[in-house]
């Protein structure tokens, strides 16, 4: 995915073991975009994976922040209204 106007592209070198347990095939992307007005903007193209594939997403700060504050996630999902949910 190319990177928007008014993003950042974010990434990281650091692996993520996968090939554990007895679990269908994961995917697993290292990579998203913040956008300046405070979304960020991950997507996962599932184009290969098995019709018994799973997923799992994972939210974390990037930077630490000197002030206490708290952070919303929302998680959307197209066309899943039950999955989509807000994550505090």
């Amino acid at each position: 995915v190319g990177e928007a106007r008014r993003t950042v592209n974010v990434s990281t070198d650091k692996p993520v073991f996968v090939a554990t347990d007895e679990r269908p095939t994961k995917k697993v992307m290292q990579t998203t975009v913040v956008g300046t007005l405070g979304e960020l903007t991950c997507r996962l193209n599932l184009n290969g994976i098995l019709g018994n594939g799973w997923a799992v997403s994972y939210l974390a700060d990037i930077e630490e922040s000197v002030v206490p504050d708290t952070h919303r996630f929302k998680l959307f999902i197209p066309g899943l209204p039950d999955f989509s949910k807000d994550i505090v």
